[in-house]
């Protein structure tokens, strides 16, 4: 925060839909952002833009969140696989349920539920197809089972430790 009594001069341009850039011009001795300001001169800062609309919001940050449950045995694979296309950011746990077959019939004995794994991902809405395809290449052994992909559109993500938003 600045000093009282210090005149300010501020141009406002707004670069894109993350940022905006602020020209700003002040006199000798203000105390700007925690710093004091030794000559006049132009400080130029880029910044998220805090007045966004929540509309603009969901254009900026277009993300969806990925729940593929997989057999468990391709765990291993798909995990690799995603981590060598770019994509290491993931969740993985053991889960159980059953599709649209309702369980499995072996002989006499029913399996209502069967062991999953559930890989769970949030990325930018570009690369939907892209984790997609590398998922179903690496999950699929082309018997019923393989698993199902689920995407969800994310409204926002923020990081708790510095309470960023976006990935």
């Amino acid at each position: 925060m600045a000093e009282k009594g210090i005149e300010y001069e501020f141009k406002l341009t707004i670069v894109s839909m993350r940022s905006m850039e602020l020209n700003v011009k002040i006199t000798q001795g203000a105390v700007f952002g925690g710093r004091l300001i030794e000559k006049p001169g132009t400080i130029r800062l880029r910044r998220r833009c805090p007045c966004m609309s929540s509309a603009n919001k969901q254009e900026e940050q277009n993300m969806k969140m990925i729940r593929a449950f997989i057999r468990p045995e391709k765990e291993q694979e798909v995990v690799l696989a995603l981590e060598g296309a770019g994509f290491p950011s993931l969740t993985k746990m053991p889960v159980f349920g059953r599709g649209k077959q309702k369980g499995l019939q072996v002989g006499p004995v029913h399996y209502d539920e069967l062991p999953k794994t559930l890989i769970m991902t949030v990325i930018d809405d570009a690369d939907v197809d892209r984790v997609i395809q590398v998922i179903q290449d690496k999950a699929r052994s082309g018997f019923i089972g393989d698993g199902k992909i689920f995407v969800s559109p994310v409204d926002n993500a923020y990081t708790i430790r510095t309470g960023e938003a976006g990935l």
